[in-house]
């Protein structure tokens, strides 16, 4: 008696909670929703084939599960998957809801994401010499002066790829460090070195480099290039390009 009891409750209650259960849209809420189209590329079973196709908003999730291609490029970067139709734009993005994911994309090395969607992330940059993080130190430092130059800009000398950095305190020479990088190629041969010389011991705190390998230099070249951009924007009053004597 007590379980048909139970068994008539549950049917007692059971319609309201599937009415629960309906959507909360309005009518013209749905309306709307059902007018809204989605391009996709279609794989049409009957004949085998790929189509263009524009696919109500409602059945999408089962066009993507059937292997059909979103062309709507939903990130807006410009770029939408590969796809068959060869529809919807430039293709190659390999994550169509990040736009910061898109051939051609800056790669971020070492952070295991495919940013240019070539098949893999960059290694991580390394220098036996110095890092980005070593570099962004100096951020800190209170220079009182500072330049830089990528030659030919600021100093005249045989070098084709040569980044170069140097940071000094011309008006307290005593009070300070000077600091130094290089990273490129000299006369054609792979060069990378940074140096960071105390006045108030006279002596060399960081000293190290000099000519190197292609695969040594290139990765110095790039974190020097990184930071050299970050500095620009960080200390915009600082007297680039201006030799002290």
């Amino acid at each position: 008696m007590k379980n048909m009891l139970f068994f008539c409750l549950i049917l007692f209650f059971l319609p309201s909670c599937e009415k629960e259960t309906v959507s909360t849209f309005s009518e013209n809420e749905i309306a709307e929703r059902a007018s809204i189209k989605i391009p996709v590329c279609h794989y049409d079973e009957d004949e085998g084939t790929w189509k263009f196709k524009d696919v109500n908003i409602n059945s999408l999730p089962s066009h993507i599960a059937h292997g059909d291609i979103r062309l709507d490029d939903q990130d807006g970067d410009g770029f939408v998957p590969d796809n068959e139709c060869n529809m919807g734009g430039p293709q190659g993005d390999c994550n169509d809801t990040n736009a910061t994911i898109y051939p051609g994309a800056e790669e971020i090395p070492g952070d295991d994401i495919d940013q240019d969607c070539d098949g893999e992330d960059a290694p991580a940059l390394y220098c036996p010499c110095f890092s980005q993080e070593s570099l962004e130190d100096l951020y800190d430092v209170a220079w009182q002066w500072g330049w830089w130059s990528d030659v030919p800009g600021c100093k005249n000398a045989p070098y084709e790829n040569l980044l170069e950095l140097w940071i000094t305190n011309a008006g307290l020479p005593n009070d300070n460090y000077n600091f130094s990088a290089q990273a490129g190629t000299i006369n054609g041969n792979a060069f990378a070195s940074s140096a960071i010389f105390n006045h108030e011991t006279g002596q060399f705190d960081l000293l190290c480099g000099g000519y190197t390998t292609p695969e040594i230099a290139e990765p110095c070249r790039q974190i020097l290039s990184n930071f050299i951009q970050d500095l620009r924007i960080s200390h915009p009053t600082w007297d680039f390009c201006v030799r002290f004597p």
